[in-house]
């Protein structure tokens, strides 16, 4: 079973943006409200947050990919891209995966003002973590993050953010 919460930034975007992505959102998914998540990833900077948590065993590589291509959807939608892109500050917007398992944690980050580089941001997101699962070797007992940016066309390594 996968949960999925759409986490708005309530500082940094006007309801009316906020109401459109999250109605946009649920057209493919069935979203969990979790408000302990929205206090827990407050910005002073814009960004939207998307979470999924694992909440038991393994997702099959064919549902993930499912779930990547209705997330894509949403996201690459154009009534969500002119919401995401219309913060209340002047700041660029960052719009954040973050997909936690039992043992390991993704967090992947799409920074840009551009719709192009969120759209291939997102498209290519499922498809690099599958690969980083897929060739990952016996995972550990312990509890790890791994935090990526998309930069330039490609997903790199990034610092805790």
């Amino acid at each position: 079973m996968i949960e999925i919460s759409l986490i708005k930034d309530k500082t940094n975007y006007h309801k009316e943006n906020l109401d459109e992505m999250e109605n946009l959102f649920k057209k493919h998914f069935i979203t969990h409200e979790n408000n302990e998540l929205e206090n827990m990833f407050k910005s002073n900077v814009p960004q939207i947050r998307i979470h999924l948590r694992l909440v038991h065993g393994i997702l099959p590589t064919v549902i993930f990919k499912a779930v990547g291509n209705d997330m894509f959807k949403t996201v690459a939608d154009e009534g969500f891209l002119k919401a995401f892109l219309n913060p209340a500050t002047k700041e660029t917007p960052s719009l954040i995966f973050h997909f936690e398992g039992e043992i390991k944690t993704f967090v992947s980050k799409i920074h840009s003002i551009g719709k192009e580089q969120i759209k291939l941001g997102s498209k290519t997101l499922f498809d690099r973590l599958l690969s980083l699962l897929k060739n990952e070797d016996l995972p550990s007992l312990q509890k790890e993050s791994q935090f990526f940016e998309y930069v330039n066309g490609e997903w790199n390594q990034a610092e805790k953010y």
